[in-house]
């Protein structure tokens, strides 16, 4: 996928750069794997690297799943801070699976899932606390809740209550709170 250099804008997401995807058999059947290259690749100006490998684990035909794997993730900020990640997680799709053809009715959940992120300070790990939802056809997470440890940040992001937007509210456990409209 080639979004160009000057890029392309959906949902308030610019992208720019290639994704170079390799796909080792219809992602549909279980054991398919689809492997995502980054090249030359930005959202809204920070830079993303890495490879992310997306295997099919689905065991129950109505309830499609599968697993995501970053490995060398590397994210440059528009200030220049560099930041690695790893992790692994599990998606199942929770509808449009009637419509294959049609993804914008398509729901995804995460349940499960950590993943690492390190700067030259601190490192932060991020675990799935309560189910994490993501709607196709909205470029936001719009439910659930994430645990962060580390650094400065010790407490829970909560994506609110399943709107399409850009809203959370992140509580420390010390009790203090801040809500954000990225």
């Amino acid at each position: 996928m080639d979004y160009g250099t000057t890029g392309c804008t959906d949902n308030q997401i610019t992208r720019k750069g290639k994704l170079i995807i390799t796909i080792s058999g219809p992602i549909i059947n279980t054991g398919s794997k689809m492997i995502i290259q980054r090249q030359d690749y930005s959202v809204n100006g920070s830079k993303l690297e890495g490879i992310i490998e997306y295997t099919n684990t689905t065991t129950i035909e109505t309830v499609p799943k599968w697993s995501k794997k970053i490995t060398n993730g590397k994210l440059t900020d528009l200030a220049g801070r560099v930041y690695t990640n790893s992790g692994m997680h599990t998606i199942n799709q929770i509808a449009g699976i009637d419509t294959p053809y049609v993804l914008t009715d398509n729901i995804y959940e995460m349940k499960e899932g950590t993943h690492t992120v390190t700067s030259e300070k601190e490192s932060l790990t991020l675990i799935v606390l309560e189910t994490l939802v993501k709607k196709y056809s909205c470029g936001f997470i719009s439910k659930g809740k994430l645990n962060v440890q580390g650094g400065a940040l010790n407490g829970v992001i909560d994506y609110g209550n399943n709107d399409c937007d850009t809203k959370y509210t992140y509580t420390h456990e010390n009790g203090s709170f801040f809500l954000s409209n990225m």
